[in-house]
């Protein structure tokens, strides 16, 4: 299976958990992280969304290498 799906699956993924968790409050073993105590009760949800949205861009651009590489003619080379 090609990897790009992982990527974007993951991407989806982490962009829904963050924006459910916008507004929700914090467990204990959230606050005690670093993005909590940085940016407070919203870090957590934020991070999780920059997260997807970074690997969201990533499977798009192995999509799309991946579907130029697909489109490429197969040239057979005789030796």
């Amino acid at each position: 299976m090609p990897r790009f799906l992982f990527a974007l699956i993951i991407g989806v993924g982490a962009l829904l958990n963050g924006w459910y968790r916008l507004g929700t409050p914090a467990t204990d073993a959230e606050q005690a992280g670093w993005l909590y105590t940085r940016f407070g009760p919203n870090g957590i949800g934020w991070g999780m969304i920059m997260l997807g949205a970074v690997v969201l861009v990533i499977g798009v651009l192995m999509l799309r290498t991946w579907l130029v590489k697909m489109d490429e003619p197969k040239v057979r080379r005789d030796r």
